[in-house]
């Protein structure tokens, strides 16, 4: 955080805000291995804001209950909390528990971030946590394509669905005045390029309150979601009714506060250029490696299979500052 940062808010009269981190995981090895390197990474390469959060870990029920600070001697190292998702809950929702369970944290933190456990951070990002604490808003990165146009629904428009789902949860719905930040690469039907607010769930940042307007609601708006088709995306479809039905005031979260490492890194760049002219790869603040990324969640099944991919040659320039920073790392646990 730049002394010009401080400055500002000292002239303002505001306090630092208090940050509390939620993710979501499973209890097995991939998962814990993929939480510590975030945690890490947070107290490496973050501010001195962010390496004060606390960190809430909801953790699923596809394994049985175990005392993971007992497994994993490393947990201690961290300010971090795990929580057992309910398990009748899980019966019925499955791993969306996880997102729900974050929604309900009893807390008094300031600044509320729903994280996915598949992110690393790479440079200081409290600059963004101190403009979402003075703007008051919540900010989160557009999803790069529509839930709907997958061949199941892409019969319909996103209009269609939108419509529909807005319809069966009592919403009212006038307007799509979103773009997808993958539509013109990712996609290019152009019945699929807008949305409302709804965004990528692997980095969403908020004052503390709208996400507890949200827990009020939230398993609600998964019915509703449910109600109109079965997706993977109901969590992120239930986001955008929560926004809506509480009146939540959203912003755009620039791309490097989220950047997807399975996309082509040239390409997103294009066509979602950075509000500050922060174009670089060193400028990504948090790397998501989601999805097919060059190098992703799979390569965390064990410590010889994220050493291969360490070694791995050929790759992006983005992902080579994204393994840059994983090494890092690697070499202060050996």
């Amino acid at each position: 955080m730049s002394k010009e940062t401080f400055n500002e808010f000292a002239q303002h009269d505001l306090s630092i805000p208090s940050v509390e981190i939620r993710v979501p995981i499973s209890a097995n090895d991939k998962f814990l291995r993929m939480l510590r390197y975030f945690l890490e990474s947070l107290q490496t390469y973050g501010g001195p804001i962010a390496q004060n959060a606390k960190c809430i870990v909801s953790v699923s029920r596809d394994q049985p209950y175990s005392n993971l600070i007992n497994e994993y001697a490393w947990i201690q190292n961290y300010n971090v909390e795990f929580r057992w998702v309910d398990e009748d809950l899980f019966d019925k929702y499955e791993y969306h528990t996880t997102g729900m369970d974050r929604m309900v944290y009893n807390s008094a933190a300031d600044i509320v971030i729903l994280a996915d456990a598949d992110i690393i951070v790479a440079n200081n990002f409290d600059s963004m946590i101190l403009k979402v604490y003075k703007t008051q808003k919540l900010y989160g990165l557009i999803a790069h394509v529509s839930p709907f146009q997958t061949t199941q629904f892409r019969q319909n428009s996103s209009w269609e669905w939108w419509e529909k789902i807005y319809e069966k949860a009592d919403l009212p719905f006038s307007h799509l005045s979103n773009i997808h930040t993958g539509w013109g690469f990712m996609s290019y039907d152009r019945k699929h390029r807008h949305c409302p607010f709804y965004y990528n769930f692997g980095f969403i940042i908020s004052p503390r309150k709208y996400i507890d307007m949200m827990g009020k609601t939230y398993v609600k708006e998964i019915d509703h979601v449910d109600s109109v088709l079965d997706t993977k995306f109901k969590s992120q479809i239930a986001n955008t009714l929560s926004f809506e039905r509480h009146q939540i005031p959203c912003d755009f979260l620039p791309l490097n506060y989220n950047f997807p490492l399975h996309v082509n890194d040239e390409k997103i760049r294009e066509f979602n250029p950075d509000p500050e002219s922060e174009n670089s790869p060193d400028d990504v603040k948090i790397f998501h490696y989601c999805g097919n990324s060059e190098i992703n969640k799979n390569d965390f099944e064990s410590n010889k299979t994220l050493e291969r991919a360490l070694k791995r040659t050929n790759l992006s320039e983005t992902a080579t500052v994204f393994q840059k920073r994983l090494t890092d790392i690697y070499e202060k646990f050996r």
